[in-house]
């Protein structure tokens, strides 16, 4: 992924914090795996990046500082929306 995508993925996850949504960061593929190194990974960039978020879901947040800094520590990371706290569901 270069730079500017990378980015772009930062922005639009606080984007979504301006609408009140919680967001959290997934895995992303990487060489045509998930990231999380797990070659027989079923949900390939689908799920939560654990060591950002080791409490999945429930870590979601609308806190555009907590959300950059996420994306600081991997900017290369998926978006997720938890629906449910975002009144999606």
């Amino acid at each position: 992924m270069a730079t500017a995508d990378v980015s772009t993925m930062a922005f639009k996850a606080v984007a979504l914090t301006k609408r009140g949504w919680f967001v959290l960061p997934l895995q992303f593929p990487m060489d045509g795996e998930c990231s999380c190194g797990d070659a027989t990974c079923k949900n390939p960039g689908k799920h939560p990046l654990g060591r950002l978020v080791p409490h999945g879901l429930k870590d979601a947040s609308r806190d555009p500082d907590v959300v950059r800094g996420w994306w600081a520590e991997e900017p290369e990371a998926n978006i997720g929306i938890a629906t449910e706290p975002s009144d999606l569901a």
